[in-house]
């Protein structure tokens, strides 16, 4: 297996992350570890270095800025593993990680396994007893095509890249998209796509942190703003993926994302005062063509959602009342 961690200016984490993985698993499993540094400015690049020298088993990449999917791909491009498993560079693994994994691929011969995560802010928060977990047969369970597709708008799994293991294979032609945000929400349906086996471990394995300045927890409202609208974009282009692959049934499922997502930037923009640009309006013709889902959609968001559609002013006049007296 070869697991791939792209690395940008994560000085502060990136020994904890690689530590977490390489434990007293490393010397009964064969996996290589593949940092990819992305072309960092703080001493990230150092500290990928003195791991190298230090287990056996990694591989070291220095190349030039290009994000995220960028390293992805150039770890993807030099993996020798069967099997690819992707760790962000800030998060943690559980400790037992390469033994599930391992555990599961080979004893099912799956193309894609799925697993659940937990957010943490801190470590010292962080329960020592998830973390120490082994495998538990009764978590694991094969599921369908269709399963996996849905397991997309299921919180416990999600779109994220890195809380799935992939068949190396999956690879050939798909690679994630260079330059765009919310890289996951396009790449992963379309892995599913092209996979024939599946399975779920209903178990915690992957640590997720939530830290200021990362992509998704950005502070400066302009930013914030635009990460609102990649997200969008995103998801537009997963539900064109859906249409034109006969996953109709998804429909409504990635519509009610796209109008939760669309009513959070709208709602965004009027809070923080900042300026219309061409891709509002196409927000607003999204909202003023989406039909309401009784299945998905909750009284709150039908009732923001009409209260639009029946008068944007008044609804921009009452966030701006809420915030006031916030």
């Amino acid at each position: 297996m070869s697991i791939i961690i792209p690395v940008y200016n994560v000085e502060s984490y990136l020994s904890l992350c690689v530590e977490s993985l390489l434990n007293k698993s490393y010397a009964k499993y064969q996996y290589e570890v593949i940092l990819v540094d992305d072309g960092s400015t703080d001493k990230s690049g150092i500290i990928c270095d003195k791991l190298k020298s230090k287990y056996e088993n990694i591989k070291v990449i220095h190349k030039s800025n290009g994000g995220l999917s960028s390293a992805r791909n150039a770890g993807i491009k030099v993996a020798k593993g069967e099997w690819i498993s992707f760790i962000d560079s800030d998060d943690i693994v559980i400790e037992n990680y390469i033994k599930i994994i391992t555990s599961i691929i080979k004893n099912y011969h799956l193309d894609i396994v799925m697993f659940r995560y937990l957010p943490f802010n801190e470590e010292k928060y962080l329960d020592n007893s998830l973390r120490k977990i082994t495998f538990n047969k009764a978590s694991f369970k094969k599921i369908s095509k269709k399963d996996a597709m849905d397991a997309l708008f299921d919180g416990n799994y999600t779109n994220y890249s890195w809380n799935k293991v992939y068949k190396k294979s999956l690879f050939n032609k798909i690679l994630f998209p260079v330059g765009k945000n919310f890289e996951d929400v396009i790449t992963t349906c379309k892995l599913i796509d092209k996979a024939n086996t599946f399975g779920k471990y209903k178990d915690i394995l992957y640590f997720y942190r939530q830290r200021k300045g990362s992509i998704l927890n950005a502070t400066d409202p302009n930013k914030k703003l635009l990460q609102i609208q990649n997200s969008i974009q995103a998801r537009i282009l997963q539900l064109n993926f859906f249409n034109t692959h006969k996953y109709d049934y998804l429909d409504e499922v990635a519509n009610h994302w796209i109008m939760k997502d669309c009513m959070d930037y709208i709602s965004y923009l009027y809070e923080n005062s900042l300026s219309k640009n061409d891709f509002y309006y196409k927000v607003v013709n999204i909202l003023e063509n989406y039909s309401i889902s009784k299945r998905l959609d909750s009284r709150k968001q039908v009732l923001k959602l009409k209260l639009y559609k029946l008068s944007p002013t008044i609804f921009f006049i009452l966030i701006k009342l809420r915030n006031k007296f916030d």
